[in-house]
């Protein structure tokens, strides 16, 4: 199979990718490399790898001809950094996914994989106790970020035909290493505080809820997408996560992975915040009886996240965080 990934250089990209081509999938890479090369370096000399340098609304159809899939990665990928400029997150997030998605079905493309978000559940009245959301439930988005994928899962739905099949996975907040690594994901940022300031600092109220997904779980739902036989694809949308977590779990499941590993204590701070918490919970039923996914435990990729943060160079620095780097540049 061909398979186009855009966004292949980012946080997801740079580990999806190499997976794919490491069970046999011939993949065409998009990325504007923005964040740099870096998480694609290692799959540039593959002879099942051809990278293509472009925005994706600007992208060359003709490659098109010779795709069997695509998994759209590539957008504004935050809340905060949607905000900057809602215009162009529209343009990208939306518009762009569906112009692509259009040209792609008139190309012969079977099958269109949309990196959608779980933020599109929230809204200003979400209960302090959510419960969780059903694929089928109304949805009420109220940021530019939540609206511009939620208006680019629209447009697929509309595309959809027996010929050509789009997959929404409305995932939740990824954690994990990566070779495009990102240190403002909640989890992420917990265990790199944890090493190098001792603290972690929670910045909304401590029961907020959250779903969460490993890195490694996202990539099995991917391929998975991919690989599953249309006749079993009865729905088009699906929530993907490894479970929903309160932000205080979320903590103190950083205290005890320090405390195996005999590391100096981590003091946690409650900070009172001014943004309204985003708080909301997924219903995971569709999504594990037709992705049927592994489970990955939470400690071993919170490890993986502590060496990496423990070798890191300037874990400060603004290309680990999306919204301080992107900020002037939207």
């Amino acid at each position: 199979m061909n398979v186009l990934v855009t966004g292949c250089a980012g946080y997801m990209g740079s580990r999806l990718t190499p997976e794919l081509l490491r069970r046999g999938y011939s993949v065409i890479g998009v990325d504007s490399l923005v964040f740099g090369d870096y998480g694609i370096l290692p799959v540039l000399s593959h002879p099942n790898f051809k990278f293509l340098k472009q925005e994706i609304e600007s992208l060359d159809r003709n490659i098109l001809k010779s795709i069997d899939a695509i998994i759209h990665l590539a957008g504004i990928s935050t809340e905060p950094s949607g905000q900057y400029n809602p215009r162009k997150t529209d343009l990208l997030n939306h518009i762009a996914t569906v112009n692509l998605a259009s040209d792609a079905k008139d190309n012969g493309v079977e099958r269109f994989i949309f990196a959608s978000s779980a933020s599109v559940y929230y809204t200003f009245d979400s209960p302090n106790y959510p419960i969780p959301s059903k694929e089928w439930d109304k949805v009420n988005p109220i940021s530019a970020y939540s609206l511009s994928k939620r208006a680019a899962e629209q447009g697929l739905l509309e595309l959809k035909s027996e010929e050509f099949l789009p997959i929404i996975l409305r995932k939740g907040t990824l954690y994990g290493v990566s070779r495009r690594m990102r240190y403002d994901l909640v989890w992420n940022s917990f265990v790199k505080n944890a090493v190098t300031k001792h603290e972690i600092v929670i910045n909304s109220l401590r029961h907020i809820y959250r779903p969460m997904l490993d890195i490694n779980e996202a990539i099995e739902a991917y391929i998975t997408a991919l690989e599953l036989p249309t006749k079993k694809v009865d729905n088009t949308i699906y929530n993907v996560a490894s479970g929903n977590y309160v932000i205080e779990d979320l903590a103190t499941s950083v205290l005890e992975l320090f405390k195996d590993n005999r590391s100096p204590e981590v003091e946690v701070k409650m900070l009172d915040s001014m943004i309204t918490p985003r708080n909301y919970t997924l219903n995971l039923d569709r999504y594990r009886t037709t992705f049927c996914p592994n489970e990955y435990p939470v400690k071993d990729e919170l490890s993986r996240i502590m060496i990496d943060a423990l070798s890191c160079l300037d874990p400060e620095h603004a290309i680990y965080y999306n919204d301080k780097f992107l900020e002037g540049k939207l």
